[in-house]
């Protein structure tokens, strides 16, 4: 499958997904996160929740991989996704944004 090495001050971690997206976020507060969405089984993974330094060295390729690293799974409750999308959805109408 297409993934990813990710590879912070020479410790690499290998993301990928048959069906599905990986993301790879370094926000403000200099902290990255490898996660994603399997769509098979309809769950969040998460393979790197860090915070960076300066002078960290980040690299990161495109490759075929067999076989991830270790990472975790929360399942996503479609239910609740569904309802939190209708408020959402009811809010925005309110004020007159869609």
């Amino acid at each position: 499958m297409k993934g990813f090495d990710i590879c912070i001050n020479d410790e690499n971690v290998k993301a990928g997904l048959e069906a599905g997206v990986v993301a790879i976020n370094i926000d403000v507060y200099n902290r990255i996160s490898v996660c994603g969405v399997d769509y098979s089984n309809f769950a969040s993974v998460n393979w790197i929740q860090s915070k960076l330094n300066p002078e960290d060295k980040i690299k990161v390729t495109v490759l075929d991989i067999e076989e991830n690293s270790p990472f975790s799974v929360d399942m996503i409750d479609r239910q609740e996704l569904l309802k939190e999308y209708k408020m959402l959805k009811q809010d925005l109408e309110k004020e007159g944004l869609l």
